[in-house]
């Protein structure tokens, strides 16, 4: 199995150190139940990484910057260019689609206006996903909502591709 995981950042937070206990649980499975490798793709920001969690992993780490990821502006447009940049690390990492598990952390917070729209088009071609949601853009978070509502068609579209449904896609809550 392939796991990749994506995040906006590796900066200071809880998502690092959320990846960062999964790595180590991960880790710590029998080796018949180990991932042959995993991917972090990240927006660019690494400034709290662990990088001796990774190189002490009984499997292959690989760290992928990919710039649309990161945090985008109000000025941001939805250009499509992180669903193909996400499909070429796939296709460069030779992932095979009944093999690879995208676990993504905080999709639909709305950070990164491409990434839900990004992630729908993955889930609609068949891909593996565990959407691993801490937050909410609803839940005080306006201006986040707003921002990812002003690149929708409607609000029940943006609805359906903040939490898609499909028999290969999983959710993992962390909140209260």
């Amino acid at each position: 199995m392939h796991v990749i995981f994506v995040h906006y950042h590796l900066n200071r937070g809880g998502v690092t150190r959320v990846i960062e206990n999964l790595l180590r649980a991960l880790a710590s499975l029998s080796d018949d139940k180990l991932p042959h490798r995993l991917t972090i793709a990240y927006g660019g920001r690494a400034a709290a990484w662990g990088h001796h969690i990774a190189k002490n992993s009984p499997f292959d780490v690989k760290l992928t910057e990919i710039p649309q990821l990161d945090y985008d502006t109000e000025s941001s447009q939805v250009t499509g260019q992180l669903q193909q940049t996400l499909t070429n690390l796939l296709t460069e990492t030779d992932c095979a689609i009944n093999s690879t598990v995208l676990q993504v952390h905080n999709h639909s917070l709305g950070k990164n206006v491409e990434l839900p729209l990004a992630l729908a088009r993955l889930a609609n071609d068949g891909w593996y996903l565990l959407l691993h949601i801490h937050d909410f853009a609803e839940d005080l978070r306006p201006s986040n909502y707003q921002h990812m509502l002003k690149h929708a068609e409607s609000p029940d579209q943006l609805h359906r591709q903040l939490y898609p449904h499909a028999p290969q896609i999983h959710y993992a809550m962390l909140n209260h």
